[in-house]
């Protein structure tokens, strides 16, 4: 459900260093744009950036490790907030909760989902790459076997899809596809000025259903299209077989070929209007298609599209 959290304290003027090496704590300074320091200090699974001029403190927390659970569900929220807490009290001797506020500052969603033989990874990935090049504002710049990145240094959202077993070399991560969205602290931002002060800063707004249902797989369905994954023999079959007219059979045949030729991006700039292809993926989606089709010289005849299974992971894994 939620893969790390960065959490924010504004107001701290200082931080005891020869109480933190007393625990045998390594501080490290660097030197940031107009001279700006920050310290660096890790402890007990999180990893904390103060910054004295600018007076806060970032903590960088992998949720996993901070709550000692593989698969994090909404029930631990409570759990990590108050190991959070704890060690920050462990951390600066004078913290008072009652003053200072955990903010959240940035949170990455994801979804792992384990597939029995690697070759389903592979094909998962092929249909990757036909997928958009630009998605809010996120860019993709190079192209992987194994993975899929889109980013943009001052965008809200990055795209992280990889097979997490190449990524970490841990054996627990065989097979895993890892569908991942970064949501950074000018998303945050942009919420909470958006909505007005509706939506707060805290823990609370964003570790919930609602929010990963608004902040992950609505993004993730727009990416990743509704409809099951066939060759593109049988989804030509499908469509030749539908209700639609045969001016329209043809279209949305042509329109299949040449998606899977390039991807996505690429049509909506160079061969249809944008409204035209929104317009063609429903019209397939409608009939149970996914615009993306398998290659054909797969084994597999048919796969469902990544939305549906990671949307049964969370419902069966994650929201209890």
């Amino acid at each position: 459900m939620i893969d790390s959290i960065d959490l924010i304290i504004n107001g701290i003027d200082y931080i005891d260093f020869k109480y933190l090496r007393s625990k045998g704590i390594t501080i490290k300074n660097y030197t940031q744009k107009r001279n700006f320091k920050t310290y660096v200090f890790e402890y007990k699974n999180i990893k904390f950036d103060f910054s004295p001029i600018r007076r806060y403190l970032i903590l960088e927390t992998h949720v996993n490790e901070i709550i000692e659970k593989d698969i994090v569900t909404i029930s631990d929220k409570e759990i990590y907030k108050d190991r959070v807490l704890k060690i920050v009290k462990e951390v600066i001797t004078n913290f008072d909760s009652m003053k200072f506020i955990l903010e959240i500052n940035r949170i990455d969603y994801k979804v792992d989902i384990q597939f029995s033989q690697k070759e389903e990874i592979q094909v998962y990935n092929d249909i990757l790459t036909h997928c958009k090049k630009n998605f809010y504002y996120a860019k993709q710049k190079e192209e992987y076997d194994t993975s899929t990145y889109l980013t943009n240094k001052s965008g809200q959202i990055h795209i992280n899809f990889y097979d997490k077993y190449a990524e970490s070399n841990k054996e627990k991560y065989k097979n895993v596809l890892r569908l991942e969205i970064q949501h950074s602290h000018k998303f945050i931002k942009a919420q909470t000025i958006k909505d007005y002060g509706s939506r707060e800063k805290i823990i609370d707004e964003y570790w919930n259903q609602k929010s990963m249902e608004e902040d992950y797989f609505k993004k993730l369905r727009e990416y990743v299209y509704l409809g099951t994954h066939y060759k593109r023999r049988k989804a030509n079959e499908l469509i030749d077989n539908s209700n639609y007219s045969n001016n329209y059979k043809g279209k949305l045949k042509k329109f299949v070929f040449m998606i899977n030729k390039y991807n996505i991006t690429y049509v909506q700039k160079n061969i249809y209007w944008r409204g035209t292809v929104k317009k063609y993926i429903e019209m397939l989606e409608q009939i149970g298609i996914n615009p993306i089709v398998i290659p054909d010289d797969s084994k597999y005849e048919e796969l469902p599209s990544l939305y549906k299974i990671a949307k049964g992971i969370a419902e069966n894994k994650y929201y209890i």
